[in-house]
């Protein structure tokens, strides 16, 4: 009974290094220039809160096919799964 599993919860994970080396600041040992926006997260349908996750997914996806890997949240506290997205997406 040792080994038996009662309950279970699976989490992504990710592990990432982020410092400065020879002037550049460098993500997992990449340089990487930070290109971002500042997400005010309003929804006029839903205020402060997605609609779904499905248009959150389809809004972040535009900001990173825009061109941008950094996202400043403002003003509100995003949900577990805009983080999870935003990992995701390299955002």
């Amino acid at each position: 009974r040792l080994h038996e599993v009662g309950d279970e919860v699976v989490q992504h994970f990710a592990w990432r290094t982020v410092g400065l080396s020879e002037g550049l600041m460098r993500l997992n040992g990449k340089p990487v220039f930070m290109h971002g926006v500042l997400y005010q997260g309003y929804w006029p349908e839903s205020l402060l809160s997605p609609p779904s996750d499905e248009a959150l997914e389809q809004e972040l996806r535009a900001i990173k096919a825009a061109g941008f890997n950094t996202i400043r949240v403002h003003a509100v506290v995003m949900g577990a799964a805009f983080y999870m997205l935003c990992d995701i997406l390299g955002l």
